[in-house]
């Protein structure tokens, strides 16, 4: 009986809610457009996340569990796809000539984002004004006394010490 007791029941219903939602953005696919099918499934889940919206977001334990799962796979999958399909570029490619104007082209671009992303850097930070103050911090830290530092080291505990 107290196992019926601790069982978060809300998030039982939003998962059992979110499972029903899947089944009829599984039978809207057939029917309608696949890119109204994803606007759907966007506002169903931003309407589920809105009424079942807690504190600390308790009741959304499951579908966080399945997210997850799901981001984690993609993350996997997604990766040997591209090496997979850029080694298969290549090996289609017979001409040397070509290989060598693409791989000049990338490497072109790689060098003028890169400049681009620095410059653009540099302007926020001189903008915000970034690291301003900064030299008062490094002076206290360069005004630790090595006593200081013996006092923390001791008390400190290492791994193996640890249970």
């Amino acid at each position: 009986m107290d196992a019926l007791l601790s069982v978060n029941w809300i998030a039982l219903l939003v998962l059992i809610i979110a499972l029903l939602l899947f089944k009829v953005l599984n039978k809207l696919a057939y029917k309608i457009n696949w890119t109204f099918v994803i606007l759907i499934s966007m506002v169903m889940g931003a309407v589920l996340g809105i009424v079942f919206a807690s504190e600390n977001n308790s009741y959304m334990t499951w579908l966080a569990l399945i997210g997850d799962i799901y981001v984690n796979l993609i993350t996997a999958l997604v990766a040997p796809v591209i090496l997979v399909s850029v080694i298969s570029g290549l090996i289609q490619l017979n001409d040397k000539e070509k290989m060598k104007r693409i791989g000049t082209k990338s490497v072109f671009w790689l060098l003028v984002s890169s400049a681009i992303a620095i410059v653009v850097t540099i302007v926020f930070g001189m903008a915000t004004q970034v690291g301003k103050g900064a030299q008062a911090v490094f002076a206290d830290i360069a005004g630790v006394s090595s006593t200081t530092l013996d006092a923390y080291k001791e008390m400190g505990t290492s791994f193996d010490q640890c249970q």
